[in-house]
């Protein structure tokens, strides 16, 4: 589990003070979970899966895929950058589902306020 672990941390581009934070637990204590000093109990992995929309059984065994469905990775990434409104929540999700050539629309516009 503690590759899984290291492996979701890294998917999330968090380090682990980060990823420790949203769990409210120490960055010490992810450090000997993810080195396998330490085995997290089945509150820390119910917290990991709750916050992150991880795929429990992925997390435990290996088995499937490291988040239930696309939008439980969506949101997994959107709870990653922080707090968010709704709004930006829904903004952010329905972007992501776009197709390429709609997405170039929206980044062209984008790029455009931005002056890139």
């Amino acid at each position: 589990m503690e590759e899984r672990l290291k492996e979701l941390r890294k998917f999330l581009d968090l380090n682990q003070r980060e990823f420790s934070a949203k769990l409210n637990i120490g960055h010490s204590t992810l450090a000997m979970f993810e080195t396998g000093q330490r085995v997290p109990k089945d509150l820390h992995i119910s917290q990991i899966c709750a916050v992150f929309n991880v795929n429990e059984e992925w997390l435990r065994t290996g088995k499937g895929e490291m988040f239930k469905t696309e939008d439980d990775l969506y949101e997994a990434l959107i709870n990653a950058i922080g707090q968010i409104d709704e709004l930006d929540r829904k903004i952010i999700i329905e972007y992501l589902k776009l197709p390429k050539e709609h997405k170039k629309v929206f980044k062209d516009f984008f790029r455009s306020i931005i002056k890139e």
